[in-house]
């Protein structure tokens, strides 16, 4: 027996994937739905051989998949599905393969043994660089062989030196990290990882040349404690980079008060439906976890050890509630990048302000028949291009009911661009239906609309085919 209301159907069989999302469908009481079809396709494969510059086949080499991608504000070549190691005559044969466009790339585990001119990591062909790499593509249902790769020799550096704090005293960090900058014109994101000896020293070996930076962290108590970080950016060319000192620093601390403005005040929400963080504008000058701030009883809040650029922002807002401002001595600084990491930078007295006014945009997606499309994407973007950052309040994207109704609630007052696309054609991956490109590709068939603090607006869309 299937409860009524709406579902969707998922079916799965080893070796292969299904095609496309699965369907909405609206099941009415004591209801009978026969003629559903749910597509399955046998897997792709893709397969070749890893090797050295003279042509000898390299065993225990790990070979992944990377696909161009939106992530963390830019367009780079990420990892997708599951790396596979070659075997004794250098084989590899990666499996499941979605279809797609790919870089290929091979790297010796760890790239050891440590030389100064070794095998860096390689993109197929034999290219040192993914700039020369060359895509292959992937159909549906495919098995890809022939995909040789020859490992690519560079100048492969150390770099070494010691994390001291404040004080100058050795510091022993949790987790100790030396990864591609975003500032950094590779298209491949590259980390590696150290350990540090009592006297605070590291190293890492065996690093292709690049634009780097080295990041540190450690004393994560509590989620609202960042604890000590430390930063220091490393550019690699032909020799060693040693005697480096990467400083550690306490950071700075945020308090403040969470206020609700409403018509009636015994609706206020329970702490646990709020959750406000710092997030992240410099990748390169923040730890990778983030801070959430602990809310009290009587609604202050706390947050410390905050290093580097960031915006305060609810990330969890309470159904009935919008964020209004976020004052700091009395400036709205909602949505602005704040700096933050020496002990002067602390910010105390923050307001955060919530009403009980919630915009909302509803409405129908049908086609160019005016048939309703169940499981449209309906993306919603400001139309100031300069509100497109990661995180972003002025963005928001939600799929078609099974009657091509949607709803959109809590946006920011201001002008956006509202855009139907059949939901195959957005992006599936991550963030990457926030690429500013894809974006802009949607605008020419957007509709345009003024959200106000409180509104409600219908508007029909048709969707993109």
């Amino acid at each position: 027996d299937v409860a009524p209301g709406a579902l969707r159907l998922i079916a799965g069989k080893p070796g292969y994937e299904s095609v496309g999302a699965a369907p909405a469908i609206e099941m009415k009481p004591e209801e009978t739905r026969d003629g559903v079809e749910l597509r399955l396709v046998r897997w792709s494969t893709m397969s070749g051989i890893v090797t050295g510059d003279r042509g000898e086949p390299v065993a225990g080499a790990r070979v992944q998949l990377l696909r161009l991608g939106y992530d963390g504000g830019r367009r780079h070549l990420l990892p997708t599905g599951f790396p596979r190691q070659t075997n004794d005559l250098g084989r590899y044969r990666l499996y499941p393969v979605a279809p797609g466009q790919y870089v290929v790339s091979a790297a010796l585990a760890g790239f050891a043994p440590a030389e100064s001119d070794g095998y860096a990591p390689s993109y197929y062909p034999g290219a040192a660089q993914p700039a020369s790499a060359q895509f292959v593509s992937v159909a549906a249902s495919q098995n890809v062989d022939g995909i040789d790769i020859q490992l690519a020799r560079a100048h492969l550096a150390r770099v070494a030196g010691k994390v001291l704090s404040p004080d100058g005293d050795p510091v022993r960090p949790t987790a100790l990290a030396l990864n591609t900058s975003v500032r950094s014109a590779s298209a491949v994101r590259l980390s590696m990882g150290a350990s540090v000896a009592n006297d605070g020293s590291f190293e890492f070996r065996n690093v292709p040349p690049g634009q780097y930076v080295i990041r540190t962290d450690r004393g994560r108590s509590q989620p609202w404690i960042e604890g000590e970080f430390g930063t220091l950016p490393v550019v690699v060319e032909a020799a060693d980079v040693t005697n480096l000192v990467v400083p550690t620093s306490s950071g700075s601390s945020v308090t403040g008060r969470i206020t609700f403005l409403g018509h009636d005040n015994t609706k206020v929400p329970a702490a646990s439906a709020l959750e406000l963080r710092p997030l992240v504008v410099d990748v390169d000058a923040a730890p990778n976890s983030v801070a959430t701030a602990k809310i009290h009883d009587d609604w202050t809040f706390e947050m410390s050890g905050l290093n580097g650029a960031r915006r305060l922002t609810l990330t969890r807002v309470p159904p009935g509630w919008s964020l209004q401002e976020i004052r700091v001595r009395g400036i709205d600084v909602a949505d602005r990048a704040l700096p933050f990491g020496r002990r002067e930078q602390s910010l105390a007295g923050v307001e955060v302000i919530l009403r009980d006014r919630v915009s909302e945009l509803s409405g129908a997606v049908v086609d160019a028949d005016a048939r309703p499309q169940a499981g449209a994407a309906v993306i919603v973007f400001a139309s100031d291009r300069a509100r497109w950052y990661p995180g972003t309040r002025y963005m928001q994207r939600t799929a078609a009911a099974a009657d091509g109704a949607f709803t959109i609630a809590g946006l920011p007052f201001g002008n956006y661009y509202v855009a139907a696309v059949a939901a195959a054609k957005v992006p599936a991956d991550g963030d990457d239906w926030q690429d500013p490109a894809f974006l802009e590709t949607l605008i020419p068939r957007a509709a345009s609309v003024t959200v106000a603090e409180g509104d409600k607006q219908i508007v029909r869309l048709t969707a993109s085919p």
